[in-house]
């Protein structure tokens, strides 16, 4: 078939549009990736990633979060930005258990455990769909300040303080994200967690200080810069080598936590017991989670 394009910009001459679809591994149903781009991004940046997990026998889903992509420029963002890219995770999930009949993947998706990731804003997305509690007064005062570019509803932070969690997500992968002061508590995460961030970029290493009581994994990449987890292209870190070392450390925590694969080798590598590259340092607390699966 044509070479796969995305967002008009990317060409991967290794997939093809309109691909047939493979019966799902186990025989019964797909297991399911869903990726939140950063702010002012679009849903094929993580496209080598995606490649990854499709030819495992996922299928992955990446929305376009409107009114936050690439054409909207980096200015001043409404707050609803922040809670809308969480309903467009779970308006994701809710489109792929009502795929058509005519579609391949109808009724053979598993969307009750699913792994979410997200880059930069997308690590914020990833964490509120996870289940973390948000600050009411300490929202109210940033909307006071002028920060976002229209008033703030009170019916938009009374979403925040009901909160975001989708309880469909089994695991999340927050890369390159940095706290938020309205984020009251991390270890209200519902799932487990996967931090990861580059040593020449933000680091989510507060973000991990705050995560109590909840499985917590914290990946650092030495010479990773902002964009290893997404377009590549660090100076200090070769972009094939960072997106191995991405990629390998996703999919294990996937086949962990939604598959429910308790093979030595995932085990390994999701307990840091099995070094992937002498680039990462691994960081752990909280309870380990038990596998998971379907």
């Amino acid at each position: 078939g044509d070479t796969s394009t995305y967002g008009g910009m990317l060409k991967d001459a290794t997939s093809g549009e309109g691909a047939s679809t493979a019966a799902p591994l186990d025989g019964k149903a797909f297991p399911v990736h869903v990726y939140s781009h950063g702010s002012s991004g679009f849903a094929g940046t993580a496209w080598r990633t995606s490649r990854t997990f499709a030819s495992h026998g996922w299928v992955v889903a990446a929305p376009n979060h409107v009114g936050n992509l690439l054409r909207d420029g980096t200015g001043k963002r409404p707050l609803a930005i922040s809670y809308l890219r969480s309903t467009d995770v779970s308006a994701t999930l809710d489109a792929l258990e009502k795929l058509p009949s005519e579609d391949a993947r109808a009724g053979k998706l598993r969307t009750s455990r699913v792994l979410l990731s997200g880059h930069s804003f997308g690590a914020f997305t990833a964490l509120a769909s996870v289940g973390v509690t948000f600050d009411a007064k300490v929202l109210e005062a940033r909307c006071a300040s002028g920060e976002f570019s229209v008033p703030c509803k009170p019916e938009e932070i009374a979403v925040f303080t009901k909160g975001l969690g989708d309880p469909r997500v089994a695991a999340a992968v927050p890369m390159a994200g940095t706290p938020s002061d309205s984020v009251s508590d991390y270890g209200a995460a519902k799932a487990p967690v996967m931090l990861m961030s580059g040593t020449l970029d933000v680091s989510s290493g507060p973000i991990f200080e705050r995560a109590n009581g909840v499985d917590v994994t914290w990946l650092e990449l030495t010479g990773g810069c902002h964009e290893v987890f997404a377009l590549g292209g660090c100076k200090e870190l070769d972009e094939t080598r960072g997106y191995r070392i991405v990629a390998t450390y996703l999919l294990a925590f996937g086949r962990r936590l939604v598959l429910g694969d308790a093979s030595e080798n995932t085990q390994s590598i999701v307990t840091g017991q099995k070094p992937v590259d002498a680039v990462v340092r691994y960081h752990h607390k909280g309870p380990t989670s038990p596998p998971g699966g379907p």
